[in-house]
């Protein structure tokens, strides 16, 4: 082919676990359009006029276009759990060793591995944050796949509909899960830090890197 290589890969930001069956609209105006399955919504990009460079994302995928809503602190994102989510830039853990981060979350649905955040290059180097992992909320992060995981779980599910606040905490080799200022989770023997994740190429709010669905807010 003209370039040698996909179009759509996982160096695309938009690009999904499954990228799938692309097709190619063309309208009144010769503008190109691309468009692609992925395991959980279609995704799209404009094309340059030769066709084989992309000229512009589809701002559904990363621009998180849903409407701006009233929030538990000014205003919140509202994601729509197909295709909204927020892309933060490339790297922007690599310096990172003890840190915190808190989040309030609002969800629509309790979607089994519904991302809050998914930082990382693909499913075997990241941190992420869920609202569940089958029983509850989890924090996980690891550089060799899901089965060398360090991970702080709580069991007990969020309320829907409701503002719940979560934040994580890793001072030395002790990480914190706390739900609503609460402690939750306490983890001694976490070895792991953002910055062992190298520079990140996806860095997403609400999104995952494996075939999971889509982070839902109800605010």
């Amino acid at each position: 082919d003209a370039l040698g290589h996909p179009l759509i890969d996982n160096t695309v930001a938009n690009h999904s676990a499954f990228d799938i069956d692309p097709t190619v609209f063309v309208d009144d105006d010769g503008q190109a359009y691309i468009y692609w399955g992925s395991f959980s919504s279609p995704r799209a990009a404009k094309l340059k006029r030769n066709m084989i460079e992309i000229d512009e994302l589809d701002g559904g995928g990363g621009g998180a276009t849903g409407p701006r809503v009233p929030g538990r602190l000014g205003n919140a994102v509202r994601l729509n759990g197909v295709a909204d989510y927020v892309s933060l830039p490339s790297g922007i853990v690599s310096g990172l060793n003890d840190f915190t981060i808190s989040v309030w979350v609002n969800p629509a649905a309790i979607s089994t591995w519904s991302r809050v955040f998914d930082f990382g290059t693909g499913t075997a180097v990241n941190m992420f944050l869920t609202v569940n992992a089958g029983a509850g909320p989890r924090f996980a992060i690891t550089v060799s796949g899901g089965g060398a995981e360090q991970r702080l779980s709580r069991s007990g599910q969020l309320p829907l509909n409701a503002w719940s606040h979560l934040a994580v905490t890793l001072s030395g080799t002790t990480g914190t899960l706390y739900v609503n200022g609460v402690p939750a989770a306490t983890n001694p023997g976490m070895t792991l830090r953002p910055s062992d994740l190298g520079v990140t190429a996806n860095n997403w709010i609400g999104r995952s890197h494996g075939a999971m669905v889509d982070f839902a807010s109800a605010a």
